[in-house]
């Protein structure tokens, strides 16, 4: 038992005891934590294959086929998984069986292999391509089965990422606070998917189409302690994440059809009529300014839509029509005016940072960032820009 084996004993080990953990849990997302419980499970065991095939040279067909059918079932995984964090409704069971067609094909295929191809043949293009300067057998289609399946996973990996970009604007529409819901974590995991895959592919490739060697530790050693690493990242993020639907009634809002059209041609069927709109954006910039609501850290739509007695979609209407933003940027719009006059008003060693958190901000980070968005320049340059031209009139 070398020591590549040992590492993909200890990823498997790992792997499996945080899927019972996730398993386990009551509190947060449970489907979404199955979901991760699975890819985690297949992801695991297809780096233990895959170091078990390699290097101890097995039945290739009881351990190598199964090998090249997990990166098939790893990319739906992973996509219901993220599906599952950014959307309140579950996918129905047809789209679902929709994704499992790729595995069912490559399952044909590998039944139809071993039934025409001798085991010599296999262990042959086995051997071929495990040994330090080996080159490529005649059974290239396997290595091109893999090959896809990883690519597969690839594709599902970037898909993901358009689903956190609706994820991010929905979020937005609804609450004024977005630090804890944003779910930047699961891009870095994302990223991490698209590069550890990468790396594992790259090696492969450069053998089975330019007959390239490749240092056999380092196409091996990589990726697995990647997994490792990873397996133990989404786990723990996943374990910490705020429930995101928890108080939203329906969860997020679907983005429709008309969603990238034009305000005015986007609610033409609106049953808020466009008098009522402007009406209803003049109570709502009375109410903002008058009762100061932009201050509470937690501000959510559906809060100010009450005490406008409108539905959220209508209130929605209002901000995107008349604001030409969604609600987390009215909102902290009118944070980043009250910042300007509070850096005006308080005291020279007052703590820039601390008016963000006066003014509604739940973070440094997010108050930086949306004043040098609105003001074209950081808080600290803005209160060095006042004391300037509050000395100016004293030294002419």
């Amino acid at each position: 038992m070398n020591a590549l084996f040992v590492i993909a004993l200890i990823a498997l080990t790992q792997g499996m005891l945080m899927v019972v953990v996730l398993i386990s849990l009551r509190d947060g997302n449970r489907r979404a934590n199955q979901l991760l419980a699975s890819y985690i499970s297949i992801e695991s065991l297809r780096q233990f294959l895959y170091f078990w095939v390699t290097t101890q040279q097995p039945n290739y067909f009881v351990l190598g086929a199964p090998l090249l059918l997990l990166p098939f079932l790893a990319g739906p995984c992973l996509y219901l998984y993220v599906h599952s964090m950014t959307s309140a409704a579950a996918s129905r069971a047809r789209a679902i069986w929709w994704h499992m067609v790729p595995v069912l094909l490559v399952m044909v295929a590998l039944l139809w292999l071993n039934r025409v191809v001798p085991e010599s043949a296999f262990a042959d293009a086995l051997r071929r391509h495990t040994e330090p300067g080996g080159k490529p057998g005649g059974m290239l289609v396997l290595g091109y089965i893999y090959l896809l399946g990883v690519l597969c996973q690839i594709g599902y990996a970037a898909y993901c990422f358009s689903l956190l970009r609706g994820y991010s604007r929905r979020i937005e529409d609804m609450f004024s606070a977005t630090e804890h819901i944003n779910l930047n974590w699961l891009r870095w995991f994302l990223l991490a998917v698209i590069c550890i895959n990468t790396l594992g592919l790259l090696p492969s490739l450069l053998r089975l189409t330019a007959s390239v060697d490749w240092p056999l530790p380092l196409h091996h050693f990589a990726p697995g302690l990647g997994v490792l690493v990873m397996v133990y990242f989404v786990s723990l993020m996943s374990m910490r994440q705020s429930p995101v639907f928890s108080g939203v009634s329906g969860g997020l809002p679907t983005p429709s059809p008309a969603s990238g059209l034009p305000e005015r041609i986007k609610y033409q069927a609106s049953s808020l009529s466009d008098q009522a709109a402007e009406s209803n954006w003049q109570t709502l910039q009375e109410l903002l300014q008058a009762e100061s609501l932009y201050l509470q850290p937690s501000l959510s739509l559906k809060d100010l839509a009450g005490r406008l007695g409108l539905s959220s979609d209508h209130l929605t209407q209002v901000i995107n029509q008349y604001s030409g933003s969604n609600f987390y940027g009215l909102i902290n719009r009118f944070r980043i005016e009250k910042a300007c006059q509070l850096i005006a008003e308080k005291p020279s060693n007052y703590p820039v940072s601390n008016i963000g958190y006066d003014v509604g901000f739940n973070s440094d980070s997010t108050f930086y960032r949306q004043f040098k968005l609105q003001t074209s320049q950081t808080p600290a340059s803005y209160k060095k820009q006042l004391a300037l031209a509050a000395a100016l009139p004293q030294s002419m």
